[in-house]
């Protein structure tokens, strides 16, 4: 499972905790599962009982263990938003989990780490253009016009993961070490804007505006039941369906795709929401920004 994916099961397991509190869930992982979604698994233990790793054969498993393996090949996986596959897929019926349980709510509920200080008080846009495949990634062509156009829109700094030649940009990769940090940025931006990555789905765990462009997925079946959702659809016939790929043809094909939607500013920007700030007084702020600075004026004293 990508972390997308995991955010959207962990959200339809929450929805059957609710239906039956008694419940008890053990998920079973496979060894080569990534990281970021075993931490995920981890922050998950309000809905998840145990986590274990799947060594066993299928004959071993429990008789009531529910098999979801290998789901990207199943054809109702890309002919159903997600969140249905899944629900259907542990037996309920997807038409009777109301619209706010399908929106990965199951986040607000947890411990978050606050941002540095820097940008507790500070509204900010947070960009998120790299996916785990070279279909659903921002072309590395226009990553500045990308946050130049960001820009423009919001006037409001840009933040990301991976350095970008532009005066608006703020690499915070460096405070993002972990997946609730990761979670954390996404909650407190102003507008998370992304391709189609990760970051759509908790944006909409906490109601943060989110224009997304995608390339490969139908939008609906990805964002449906997430109102601030504005998804743009730029994929060819080449693309089209597909979860990954990066075969010349197709990033040919894309490449004439993103020099159209950046040049004719094609995204589907929202409205800001215009308060700042989560936790963090202006006068914490202000002393950890301090410290900083005598930190960095007496490092620069010792080595002159």
């Amino acid at each position: 499972m990508t972390l997308g994916d995991s955010v959207i099961g962990v959200e339809v397991l929450a929805c059957v905790t609710q239906l039956t509190p008694c419940l008890r869930i053990e998920l079973f992982r496979s060894r080569t599962t990534p990281n970021f979604v075993k931490q995920l698994y981890g922050l998950a233990n309000e809905v998840v009982d145990v986590v274990s790793r799947l060594s066993r054969t299928a004959g071993s498993l429990p008789k009531d263990v529910v098999d979801l393996s290998d789901f990207l090949h199943w054809p109702s996986f890309s002919a159903q938003p997600m969140v249905d596959f899944f629900a259907a897929g542990i037996g309920l019926v997807p038409a009777s989990i109301p619209p706010a349980a399908k929106a990965n709510r199951w986040l607000a509920g947890l411990p978050l780490p606050p941002l540095n200080a820097l940008w507790r008080c500070r509204s900010y846009v947070l960009l998120c253009a790299e996916a785990s495949t070279p279909l659903r990634s921002l072309h590395s062509t226009f990553k500045a016009a990308m946050v130049e156009a960001v820009w423009r829109r919001y006037r409001l700094p840009v933040l990301s993961f991976r350095p970008v030649d532009h005066p608006a940009f703020n690499d915070v990769s460096a405070f993002s070490k972990r997946l609730d940090d990761y979670i954390a940025r996404a909650r407190s931006a102003s507008v998370v804007v992304s391709t189609e990555t990760s970051a759509v789905h908790p944006a909409a765990g906490f109601d943060v505006p989110t224009p997304a462009v995608f390339t490969g997925v139908e939008p609906a079946l990805r964002d449906r039941d997430y109102p601030l959702c504005h998804a743009v659809d730029i994929g060819r016939s080449c693309t089209r369906g597909f979860h990954a790929d990066d075969a010349p043809a197709s990033m040919k094909a894309l490449l004439a795709a993103w020099t159209e939607t950046i040049g004719a500013d094609r995204w589907p920007w929202p409205e800001a929401p215009l308060e700042p700030c989560h936790a963090a007084t202006r006068v914490e702020v202000a002393v950890e920004v301090a410290v900083a600075v005598a930190v960095a004026v007496a490092v620069a004293v010792a080595v002159d």
